[in-house]
């Protein structure tokens, strides 16, 4: 439909492509939207449905996806209640396919197809494929690299606290930038319920 007619629902993370599309996730209707030309078009999932099917266009479902990113044409979705990463392939048919997460709720290191999240909201992507995500009911940051998903920095214990990864605390992160500064790493995390921006250095290029 045109951008003056269309309706979104709780539109909650948006991604600049590089012809200058504009991709929304459109979280209540549990669908992905592309903005282009004056027109709003439905990418990937069926408004109203829920689910967690990996499948091209109209055929895959999401479950409140939140956070999205866009690298080297492809979507990277934090699909938040199906505690899942998914991406969206635009250059196949629009085809969805789950990139890390069982499904299961909680916390749980390893390889990608068993690893556990809880709540998923934002996510980021490095120029070396690495994603970064942050948990919000698991109050961690999280990197999906090598087949493997691994705990970056947080204890998961709701709280504040700076430090090191294993001691610091998160309370509801939300949202995460990611930068190189001299060739190392910086990521930005908006930690929503302590209302504060926080930021985790890395020790080598993200």
């Amino acid at each position: 439909a045109a951008t003056t007619t269309a309706r979104i629902y709780y539109p909650s993370g948006v991604a600049l492509g590089s012809d200058g599309s504009i991709y929304v996730a459109d979280t209540n209707n549990h669908t992905i939207r592309r903005i282009y030309g004056g027109v709003v078009y439905t990418i990937a999932g069926k408004a109203g449905y829920s689910g967690s099917t990996d499948g091209t266009s109209s055929y895959s479902r999401f479950y409140y996806p939140h956070g999205i990113v866009y690298d080297q044409n492809k979507i990277y979705v934090a699909d938040q209640y199906n505690n899942k990463i998914r991406m969206v392939d635009l250059g196949k048919s629009y085809l969805t396919t789950t990139v890390a997460g069982s499904g299961s709720t909680g916390h749980k290191d390893g390889p990608v197809a068993s690893a556990w999240f809880y709540r998923p909201t934002d996510l980021a992507v490095s120029s070396s494929g690495r994603i970064y995500v942050v948990d919000y009911y698991g109050n961690r940051l999280r990197m999906i690299s090598s087949g493997q998903v691994v705990t970056l920095a947080g204890t998961g214990v709701n709280g504040y606290q700076d430090g090191t990864a294993t001691v610091a605390k998160f309370s509801g992160p939300a949202g995460i930038s990611l930068t190189s500064v001299s060739g190392k790493g910086w990521i930005y995390i908006a930690d929503y319920t302590n209302r504060t921006v926080r930021l985790v250095k890395l020790t080598t290029a993200p």
